[in-house]
């Protein structure tokens, strides 16, 4: 779930900023939901949050308040339960160790928290770190999830870019969950590959009156910011629009290689199984010709009776230099087991086989 993510990219035509005519216009009537989408598109990105890192109080990502929480936001409370405000130390860590992976590009240590999370994803993280300088006021919202141990965490963030001097205030959302060890990972599945209950669940988090207001002081925030600093503004709009334009592009050619791919398996799949059946039929009939062939040979057939009409060797092989087993007994009964050219291997009535001649077998008691 990326808060907001869908209904602001719809506001959100990069085409409208490139055409000088058309910008001041779009931005007089869109500017604050521009700053918005940039803002959150830049982290919600990655859904959530993880590494067990220690914040270094020297780098401005772990902010320069760990108690921050918004001016003027109470939590209203709403069917899911209130807001609570940095009241886990758990999912405090896990947020404010995010940003600091996110802002220095770690998508190592981001890997081990945040699942999935695919070379698309650690491309964009890693084009993005060389831009921000980080985070602060970090304020953590947070309700229960829909499963045991899951919650669903809003994140106030005021983003440092590099070089730039205004501060542009963000929102992004995470779903938590906590493993068996009680330690948590972040759920970056999309939206189309969560439970119906989830979904369901997460919709109606997006429309509860408190999540609503912290969105509004976000957008609000934002607007400002980017009406104050024009440099922030260029940078977005330059900058930032090539980083997801490439993104984007990559998404794209990763799916349509996916697909490509999968295709081609399906192909290759059906044409080895076409090949095997066809195979199998042909061997079938030719074993089958073969064994007609060869229980016919001589006027004898396999499991027919025949009669001993003389004294012959009993060969453990098909050949006269076979080990000898014993003699045929003129009169006695051999049932046919198999035909081997000139051979036929029998069975004795006392149960013992082997191969006799066939000149020595005939069909009719002697």
């Amino acid at each position: 779930m990326k808060h907001g993510d869908n209904d602001l990219r719809s506001k959100f035509d990069i085409e409208n900023l490139k055409d000088p005519r058309k910008r001041a216009s779009f931005l007089k009537t869109n500017l604050k939901w521009i700053i918005v989408a940039i803002i959150i598109l830049v982290l919600a990105i990655i859904l959530f949050v993880g590494s067990c890192g220690s914040p270094d109080k020297n780098n401005p990502t772990a902010g320069d308040n760990l108690n921050y929480v918004v001016p003027g936001l109470e939590a209203k409370g709403g069917s899911n339960g209130d807001y609570k405000v940095n009241a886990d130390d758990r999912i405090n860590k896990l947020v404010r160790n995010y940003f600091n992976n996110f802002a220095e590009g770690k998508v190592d240590e981001l890997e081990k928290i945040v699942s999935p999370f695919d070379d698309n994803q650690k491309n964009l993280v890693k084009s993005l770190s060389e831009h921000i300088e980080g985070y602060q006021n970090i304020a953590v919202y947070f309700k229960e999830g829909p499963a045991k141990g899951s919650y669903l965490v809003s994140v106030y963030h005021e983003t440092k870019f590099k070089d730039i001097n205004t501060r542009a205030p963000g929102l992004t959302t995470f779903y938590i969950h906590a493993k068996d060890d009680g330690s948590l990972y972040i759920d970056n599945r999309p939206e189309s590959a969560l439970e119906p209950e989830v979904v369901e669940y997460i919709n109606s988090f997006k429309g509860e009156p408190d999540v609503i207001e912290l969105a509004n002081k976000v957008n609000s925030g934002s607007a400002e910011a980017f009406e104050k600093d024009k440099a922030l503004y260029d940078f977005v709009v330059n900058t930032y629009q090539k980083i997801y334009t490439d993104y984007y592009s990559a998404v794209q050619d990763t799916a349509q290689a996916a697909s490509k791919a999968a295709q081609e398996s399906s192909a290759a799949a059906s044409s080895a199984a076409a090949s095997s059946s066809a195979e199998a039929s042909s061997a079938a009939a030719s074993s089958s010709e073969a064994q007609q062939q060869s229980q016919s040979a001589g006027g004898f057939q396999v499991g027919q009776t025949l009669y001993a009409n003389d004294n012959a060797k009993v060969r453990k092989g098909p050949k006269a230099e076979g080990d000898h087993l014993g003699v045929t007994k003129i009169g006695k009964t051999y049932v046919v087991l198999a035909i081997e050219g000139d051979w036929i291997k029998v069975r004795a009535e006392d149960k013992t086989e082997g191969y006799v001649k066939k000149e020595f077998l005939q069909t009719t008691k002697p």
